[in-house]
């Protein structure tokens, strides 16, 4: 059984130090400009949230852009059940919010509530 030293010297020679570093400068990017999203989108007159969809994308793309060689893998190995289930999953709430279901379901749980206690 290998020692806990020698997993960390064999991890260390296996990654790519530059990568890394370009990959952790990426999502700390991203994690910048969404924490930034309201002065920026009322500095360029944006709707409301449109940085916090715009930081990602633009970020996987970056991401994409730079490791071009694995860009195909990460097309192909998608799991594309899970990500349309989880559209369709937040669609439906999305709607259910709009028309006010939400609202009238919260208050009838409250009113129940208020019956038994």
């Amino acid at each position: 059984m290998k020692s806990a030293d020698e997993i960390i010297e064999t991890v260390d020679k296996t990654i790519d130090k530059r990568a890394l570093k370009i990959g952790i400068a990426i999502f700390f990017s991203i994690i910048f400009l969404i924490s930034i999203h309201a002065r920026r989108e009322n500095f360029l007159n944006l709707e409301k949230n449109t940085f916090l969809i715009i930081a990602p994308i633009a970020g996987a793309g970056v991401a994409m852009t730079w490791r071009r060689e694995k860009a195909q893998k990460y097309v192909e190995r998608v799991d594309w059940w899970n990500l349309v289930f989880f559209i369709f999953l937040f669609s439906i709430a999305g709607c259910i919010s709009y028309v006010g279901l939400s609202d009238r379901i919260a208050n009838s749980i409250e009113i129940i509530q208020s019956l038994f206690l």
